[in-house]
């Protein structure tokens, strides 16, 4: 009789050990759904502030772009402009220091005053006004052209900006 008793209760423990391990799986479940949905709110707040701080970003880069303006009288940089030498059709990159001659909506004139490369034959003073010759008074898109900022321009630039606001 002690035997059949037992076969009931042993027969019986996996049935409470699933019950169990349900109910521990079961408050698990709600614990990490609580936690999820407190995540998607910190994330939702985070996407706000990235958008946020995105919005300003561009903000500033508009703010710099117009205090940093190519003008007529500043310095610019062309970079990496192709050259090819017409006698032996090698190509070579040539980063001119132009002035600012002129400027226009989508167009600056400028002129060549110093140029850098790396091509031995350019770098010769024999050619030094033929290389520089390609952008005297040429105008060039005004995508082309970098500002030099130095510490002149940046205090002309402030104080434009302080006379006309």
């Amino acid at each position: 009789m002690i035997s059949y008793q037992f076969a009931i209760l042993f027969s019986a423990i996996p049935s409470l050990i699933f019950i169990i391990v349900y109910a521990f799986i079961r408050r698990d479940n709600e614990t990490l759904k609580d936690k999820n949905s407190n995540l998607e709110k910190s994330n939702k707040s985070l996407e706000y502030k990235i958008s946020y701080l995105n919005s300003e970003l561009i903000s500033i880069k508009d703010k710099n772009s117009k205090f940093y303006q190519l003008s007529k009288g500043s310095k610019g940089l062309i970079s990496g402009f192709p050259l090819e030498w017409t006698s032996t059709k090698k190509s070579f990159k040539v980063d001119y220091e132009v002035d600012i001659l002129d400027v226009t909506t989508s167009k600056v004139k400028v002129n060549a005053f110093n140029f850098i490369t790396s091509d031995k034959q350019a770098n010769d003073p024999k050619n030094k006004q033929d290389i520089l010759s390609h952008f005297k008074d040429k105008w060039v898109n005004i995508g082309d052209v970098s500002l030099i900022l130095n510490e002149s321009a940046i205090l002309r630039n402030k104080k434009l900006d302080e006379i006309l606001n």
